[in-house]
């Protein structure tokens, strides 16, 4: 179900970007694990950094981290109990504001359960004198 893997594209360094890889039945998914690596450095039937790079610790750890996420947000996805973009926030750790929650709630609520969340929203702007972002 995951994976990681090296691009097989080289940078000017020499080292290839690493990726999870996520493929499920509705989706095949790459997650880009923010770092570079020589391949010499990485062991690809594990899925991990080699003792021989000198951050191996810290990029196992960084690579545990995200497919823990990984992990979690796809038994929630799976489920039905969120959508890609939920996935993808709850992957790369990215805060949502309130309004592109709310839109994200427009698509996937009933309208009548979006307006109640508006107006919810928009009492709570009035009560502090202050809007939400």
């Amino acid at each position: 179900m995951f994976n990681i893997y090296l691009q097989s594209k080289k940078n000017k360094q020499g080292e290839r970007s690493a990726y999870l890889r996520l493929r499920r039945k509705q989706a095949d998914l790459c997650i880009p694990l923010k770092f570079s690596i020589n391949s010499k450095d990485f062991d690809s039937r594990k899925g991990r950094v080699k003792s021989s790079h000198t951050l191996h610790k810290e990029l196992n750890t960084h690579i545990n981290e995200v497919l823990t996420r990984a992990q979690e947000a796809s038994t929630l996805y799976g489920a039905g109990l969120i959508n890609i973009e939920e996935f993808h926030s709850r992957v790369y750790l990215k805060e949502k504001s309130i309004k592109s929650l709310l839109k994200t709630y427009e698509e996937e609520k009933s309208i009548s359960t979006y307006k109640t969340y508006c107006s919810c929203l928009k009492a709570f702007e009035t009560a502090i004198n202050k809007e939400c972002t």
